[in-house]
């Protein structure tokens, strides 16, 4: 069962395990029962099921994306605590290839420390997303946004040039997904600014607060829904899952 989906274990102790303190932040690694949490000043930014690669939270969200491709070629912006990338691969395997940029090198070390031993199956590159497609020469299918500075998105990536460069940097049925939990009322005018280039839908996550932004070059809402609901075997893991694109 998912972290909210049964009582078994609210009686078993959260212990903690690792925790680095600077003066700007507290970042701290817990486990309880086969959860594992990664928390920055108190606030849980990544989480893993060691029985599932379900963690009801809004990383769920992302995983269902590469059912729209083949053998999707993927960039996750923002590493965090490795939570999407490492669980795209335990559903994918080598059915996905793999970038994950991430420009703080404190964050990586601790998320080597977070993940399972071997968990980082993905090509790691140390740097910021923006640099990263400037440079870049090839196309990707998906690319993933879950970048935060302090809770916030850092500005650069809510401006029309990184939506022109994500939109360039994507075949032409890509896919941008955005986990937005900032301010209600500036989301609005974001997916605005998105849906000049992208035909824009949203998934929101009411306990998280998070809303995952679906932003696509080509395929329709219905599309999308369709190949997601075919591609997904039901199970009682997923069922929040599909519900939700079902609602898309």
């Amino acid at each position: 069962m998912g972290i909210f989906d049964s009582g078994q274990g609210l009686f078993v102790p959260e212990k903690e395990e690792y925790r680095r303190r600077k003066d700007e932040y507290t970042i701290t690694i817990t486990r309880k029962g086969s959860m594992s949490y990664l928390k920055y000043n108190g606030i849980v930014y990544s989480m893993l099921d060691s029985e599932h690669p379900y963690t009801h939270s809004y990383h769920d969200y992302f995983l269902p994306l590469p059912l729209l491709y083949e053998k999707p070629r993927i960039l996750v912006i923002g590493l965090g605590g490795g939570t999407i990338p490492y669980n795209l691969k335990r559903v994918y395997g080598s059915k996905v290839s793999m970038d994950v940029v991430e420009p703080n090198r404190d964050m990586i070390e601790i998320c080597r420390k977070f993940l399972p031993k071997d968990g980082m199956d993905f090509d790691l590159l140390v740097g910021d997303g923006i640099s990263h497609l400037k440079s870049r020469r090839g196309k990707y299918d998906i690319i993933m946004l879950d970048a935060y500075i302090d809770g916030n998105i850092p500005e650069d990536f809510l401006q029309d040039e990184f939506i022109g460069m994500a939109y360039n940097s994507l075949e032409k049925d890509g896919i941008l997904a955005i986990n937005y939990a900032m301010d209600y009322f500036w989301m609005y005018v974001y997916m605005r600014r998105l849906s000049r280039l992208f035909k824009v839908s949203r998934i929101g996550h009411i306990l998280f607060g998070n809303y995952i932004l679906i932003c696509s070059k080509s395929m329709a809402r219905r599309e999308i829904k369709d190949r997601i609901l075919r591609g997904m075997k039901p199970d009682s893991e997923n069922a929040f899952l599909l519900k939700k694109y079902k609602s898309l």
